[in-house]
C-alpha cells in the first residue's frame, strides 16, 4: 500500500479565506487536526487557521475544491450534524 504524503505548497501566492468566527474548530478541524490533514493529502493545498480565519494556499481550481469542501463542513456543522471521516470522505468525492 502506498503512503500518501503532504506536498510542498507555495504560500506566496494570496489566498482564499474563510470566516470560522461561528464555528468550533476542533469540531470542523477533526481530532488531533486529522480533517485538515487528510484534505491537504487529497489536495496540493497548504492550509492554515489564523484567529477566526482559514487560509487556502495552492493553484485557484484546489483553492476553490477545498473552499467548497470547508462550506459543506461548515453547513453541516451549523445544521446540526456531527462530522465523521466519512462524511469528510464523502464531501471530498463529490467536489
Amino acid at each position: 500500500m502506498a503512503t500518501r504524503r503532504l506536498r510542498k505548497v507555495d504560500t506566496s501566492g494570496k489566498p482564499a479565506k474563510l470566516s470560522l468566527s461561528e464555528i468550533d474548530q476542533r469540531e470542523l478541524f477533526g481530532p488531533d487536526n486529522n480533517y485538515v490533514r487528510e484534505i491537504e493529502l487529497e489536495f496540493p493545498v497548504k492550509i492554515i487557521a489564523r484567529g477566526d480565519e482559514l487560509q487556502i494556499y495552492g493553484n485557484p481550481e484546489d483553492i476553490e475544491k477545498v473552499k467548497e469542501i470547508f462550506e459543506q463542513m461548515i453547513r453541516h456543522v451549523q445544521g446540526g450534524g456531527i462530522l465523521t471521516e466519512q462524511a469528510l470522505a464523502y464531501a471530498i468525492k463529490i467536489v
